[in-house]
């Protein structure tokens, strides 16, 4: 499969990739049968997602959807982080293939992981 300039920009360019010194949550996830791995840091205020990184092991797809997930949670409390859900991801990536939708999923429930630890 080809990928899209957007797709290759997220991966190669990941705005959000790294890690958070001193974060107020860290949370990893791990998916057994791909071997796919996330861990997000979130910096909170008052419930509020001031800053959001992650770090992950997987496909252009997964850092792409991951990428997609920080710009829509960024200064979102987290009732409105949990909003998200994979059709937001999609539209927001502009490229999955039927093969792809279980990525888009593992990187949404790594948020909603994450976010139970913040309540």
């Amino acid at each position: 499969m080809k990928y899209t300039k957007h797709l290759l920009e997220s991966f190669y360019h990941p705005e959000f990739c790294g890690t958070i010194s001193g974060a107020h949550i860290v949370s990893k996830n791990e998916n057994e049968e791909t071997k796919d791995a996330v861990k997000f840091y979130f910096v909170m205020d008052n419930k509020t997602i001031k800053d959001v990184k992650y770090q992950a092991c997987g496909s252009v797809v997964l850092f792409a959807s991951l990428s997609a997930i920080c710009n829509l949670i960024l200064n979102k409390t987290i009732e409105e982080a949990r909003l998200v859900n994979e059709k937001q991801v999609v539209i927001e990536i502009k490229q999955v293939n039927r093969c792809d939708y279980a990525t888009v999923s593992f990187a949404i429930e790594s948020l909603v992981k994450a976010l139970i630890q913040a309540e």
